[in-house]
Order: C-alpha cells, then sequence, then structure tokens
C-alpha cells in the first residue's frame, strides 16, 4: 500500500476539509506555498491519502498470464481498447510515467461520441474529473510532490461498461534542499521559522481551504492554460525543501522573477474565490477553473479582481508585488487539480499539448 506521509516536511494542507465535502470524491490534499512539522502534525491523523498498489494480474490467473496480460495493457496505450463487447472507446495516456509533482492526460474517445456519455477514471484511489473536449473526453491527473514512487493502476470506465484498467508510473523527483532564508527585514516584521508555521495553521491553511471548498465539477475554460506573466524566468522550483532547524517547509508552488507592479494574467477563464492578504502568503488570488482546476497568484501588490468576479484567460487579475513572507519581490503561481498540488509550469505544458 502507498501512503502519503505526514512526516513534518509536507506543504499543502488538505486532507481533512475532502471528508466533509460530498463535492469530493476522493481523498484531496489542497496547497498553500509552505508548511512545517507543526501544521504537519496537526492534519496528520486526517491526511492518510492511500493508493492502492497497482494489481497487472486478472481473476486470479497463473503468473505467465498475468504477464501476458500486463503486456497487451502496455501495448494498447494508444490503440483502439474493447470497453466490451458492445461498447468500444479509443483510451489514450500521454505519458506514461511522470515524475512526483508533474501531470499525466486521460484522452478518452468513445466510437459514438455524445456530450452525455458517463465516464469514470481513477488512478488509484484519486478520482479524475473528465470533461468534453472536441469529440473526445480528457482528464489530468496530477502526482502529489510526496507520492510513493511506484507503479499504479489507471482505472477507466466507459457508459457504464467494464473499467479497463492500465498500469501508469510515478518516479522519485528527488527534489533538493536549501536554506529556509529569514531575512532581518522579515524578522522585524515578525517572522521567524516557527511563526511561519503558525501563521499557517492559524490563518493562511483556513483561508485557502474556505476557497477550494467548492470546485466546480464542469470546466469555465474551453482552451489550453496560459502563462501569468509575460516574461517566464523561474527563480524558485517547485518541490524544493527548505530547511532551518527542525523546520522543513516543501515549496509546492514556482516562483517567477518579477518586479513590483508587473501585470498578473488569468492562466485560464474561471471564478474568483478569493481576494485577500493573508499573513505569509501576502496579497493572494485564488481562482476556480472548473473540473476541480485551482490556480493560485501570491505575494502580490494589489488586486484588480473581487472573489466572484467571473474573469478570463489572459486578463489582468492584479500586480505582482513583495507583501507576505517574501524575501525578495517575486511572483508565486500555485496550481491544485483534484486537490493535488503540482508543478504548475509543467502543467500549463501538458495541457498546452493536450489541447492543441
Amino acid at each position: 500500500m502507498a501512503k502519503f506521509s505526514s512526516n513534518g516536511e509536507a506543504d499543502f494542507l488538505v486532507g481533512s476539509f475532502a471528508q466533509k465535502m460530498s463535492e469530493f470524491s476522493s481523498r484531496n490534499t489542497a496547497e498553500i506555498d509552505y508548511g512545517d512539522s507543526l501544521v504537519a502534525r496537526k492534519i496528520s491523523k486526517l491526511h492518510d491519502s492511500k493508493i492502492p498498489h497497482a494489481y497487472c494480474g486478472i481473476f486470479g490467473i497463473v503468473r505467465t498470464m498475468k504477464r501476458l496480460f500486463f503486456s497487451v495493457l502496455l501495448f494498447s496505450f494508444f490503440l483502439p481498447i474493447f470497453v466490451s463487447g458492445a461498447g468500444r472507446a479509443i483510451i489514450e495516456i500521454q505519458p506514461k510515467t511522470i515524475m512526483q509533482g508533474e501531470t499525466l492526460v486521460i484522452k478518452v474517445t468513445p466510437t459514438v461520441f455524445s456530450g452525455t456519455s458517463t465516464i469514470s477514471a481513477w488512478v488509484g484511489s484519486r478520482r479524475l474529473w473528465l470533461f468534453p473536449y472536441n469529440d473526445s473526453f480528457l482528464g489530468f491527473y496530477s502526482a502529489p510532490a510526496k507520492a510513493t514512487p511506484m507503479r499504479y493502476r489507471a482505472t477507466i470506465a466507459v457508459n457504464r461498461e467494464p473499467a479497463v484498467k492500465i498500469p501508469v508510473t510515478i518516479k522519485n523527483a528527488k527534489f533538493p534542499v536549501t536554506k529556509l532564508v529569514v531575512t532581518d527585514q522579515l524578522k522585524n516584521s515578525g517572522f521567524t521559522s516557527n511563526t511561519i508555521g503558525s501563521n499557517l495553521a492559524t490563518n493562511d491553511t483556513p483561508a485557502l481551504i474556505g476557497a477550494l471548498a467548492h470546485p466546480s465539477n464542469k470546466p469555465y475554460f474551453t482552451k489550453s492554460f496560459g502563462y501569468p506573466l509575460e516574461k517566464i524566468v523561474n527563480v524558485g522550483a517547485f518541490g524544493n525543501y527548505r530547511k532551518s532547524g527542525k523546520t522543513v517547509l516543501q515549496h509546492l508552488g514556482t516562483d517567477l522573477e518579477a518586479t513590483p507592479g508587473t501585470p498578473v494574467y488569468a492562466i485560464n477563464d474561471g471564478v474568483v474565490t478569493m481576494a485577500t492578504r493573508l499573513i505569509n502568503y501576502g496579497n493572494t488570488i485564488v481562482i476556480d477553473h472548473g473540473a476541480h482546476i485551482f490556480s493560485m497568484s501570491l505575494h502580490l501588490d494589489r488586486f484588480s479582481v473581487s472573489p466572484g468576479d467571473r474573469i478570463t484567460k489572459g486578463q489582468i487579475i492584479g500586480y505582482s508585488g513583495n507583501t507576505g513572507y517574501s524575501i525578495a519581490p517575486h511572483f508565486h503561481l500555485s496550481v491544485n487539480v483534484n486537490g493535488t498540488s503540482i508543478d504548475p509550469l509543467k502543467f500549463i505544458e501538458t495541457t498546452q499539448t493536450a489541447m492543441k
């Protein structure tokens, strides 16, 4: 069995609210920028996202038959797959192997397309929210940054036909460990490695949980996701651990170079669910893009949108700044898919390939 750990090195901390919401039928792990051992301990009893090991056999047939079945599945990634004797669909998974924090696409094309077709897709115990796109259905699966590296089982069923089960693999990203920096200016503002954690537990985390609490099943978008700035320079990679003494935080977003006042654009259509100032994250905007996809913009100087606003891709939503726990002016982007914090730049690239 695979388990997502809560050992003090986790950042995004939902898990607990997912069990309270009817909208989330799978365990969820929402994301904020930083988290530490204090926060992780507070949720350790609630954060038990288990994913069963992929099972390559079928109906208890002998090992040689298991291997034969597994080989057929691998060969079938881009071939028509008979869902049953009466139904047929082409099921594509791309890529077949991803690193922790990366995204794969499941594309289901029924032989007879109907916008009312029923598609059910899971990877391990995590549900995917598929949506119609052209003559197919698309769903994005994003591997949690702390997912156990192993082979998992993707399970796809079309129109209540028997499910097709296909193995996918998550590999260890080997995120580096760097120093958690607290400048003199930040210390003068009351920040320490300990207060960063307590700020999350008492303020930032509850606020973000509320902003992510009611995801739309249907997408607000019809095109691929785009970049939030005109110029993309990565100055703070996704997944890096930042450590100071016993405090270990994981950076579950990407920092982009931006001088104060740089326009920030919506990465896709959606609805604003938060535009407020948080202690660690400063001025923060959360947008629900539908299909259980959210984007979060942190450390902004000011807002150009308000909660409840319907926004479009490329619209200016605010301007970059240096607010909250920030050692220098920059823009932080996070993306949360199906309750999982993932590498936002790689997610954008994946959507642009899948939704050409």
